[in-house]
């Protein structure tokens, strides 16, 4: 019996972030599906190009060009939508006034990016556990009917 998939983006500017937090989730759980996107606009042209099935969870930079965290994650609580998806803010900065801001729009959790492969793996665990593993029941809640 196969699996289901679960689809993870990930949108961040360092590519060296982007495949680290790739390989801790396609080594832990190769269930998940990994899309990444290099900015906020890629992600967002994306999802509003795509006819397919929304991710399950979003992990994205703070910091990018063209368009950053906030400005990304503002115009995804635009969107009846795309609303729905729970987005996970990662960033270098620890300020609460970046934290409550982040909270302020909507973000599911801000977390500080892990300074090892080891505490990248930690975190995409606990992310899994969190977002992916809970179950069909918190899963569906953030889905579009």
């Amino acid at each position: 019996m196969m699996k289901e998939a679960y689809l993870v983006y990930i949108i961040d500017d360092d590519e060296d972030d982007r495949f680290l937090i790739w390989q801790a989730f396609q080594k832990a759980y190769p269930e998940c599906l990994i899309f990444t996107f290099s900015n906020g606009q890629e992600l967002v042209h994306y999802l509003t190009d795509s006819l397919g099935d929304l991710p399950h969870l979003l992990i994205m930079d703070l910091n990018m060009p063209v368009l950053n965290g906030f400005e990304t994650l503002k115009l995804l609580k635009k969107s009846p939508d795309l609303r729905k998806i729970p987005v996970v803010m990662l960033s270098t900065s620890c300020t609460d006034s970046d934290r409550a801001r982040c909270h302020e729009l909507g973000v599911a959790s801000f977390l500080v990016k892990p300074n090892s492969f080891r505490e990248m793996q930690q975190m995409t665990s606990k992310l899994h556990k969190r977002w992916i593993h809970a179950g069909e029941e918190t899963i569906g809640r953030f889905l579009p009917s």
